[in-house]
């Protein structure tokens, strides 16, 4: 994770997103796929399924002020958020509850 680049943290981030939310299903997946590349997603995936939630959420806090500092930087990721979850149509009460809670992290 030291090594990554923005799309790979994008990818780890969206990827805990949907979880926190019941689990990825098949469309966000595709969705972050298509939104990062399929390498930056494959990378971030594999390094999800190897991390425990703490150090998911602890690679989340630090990794965050590296890809998208400050203010300006948190308001981007709760774009890109809540873009995720608009990508089916919906953005429901517990999506928008997960970016709430998520954007503590920031």
């Amino acid at each position: 994770m030291n090594n990554w680049t923005k799309n790979e943290f994008l990818a780890f981030l969206m990827l805990y997103a949907c979880e926190a939310n019941a689990s990825a299903n098949q469309e966000e997946c595709q969705w972050i796929r298509a939104r990062v590349g399929e390498s930056a997603f494959d990378e971030a995936y594999a390094a999800f399924k190897a991390n425990s939630d703490f150090e998911i959420i602890n690679a989340i806090a630090v990794l965050k002020e590296k890809f998208f500092p400050g203010a300006s930087g948190k308001g981007e990721i709760h774009q890109h958020l809540v873009e995720l979850f608009k990508s089916d149509g919906r953005f429901t009460a517990m999506e928008q509850h997960v970016v709430h809670e998520l954007e503590k992290l920031f």
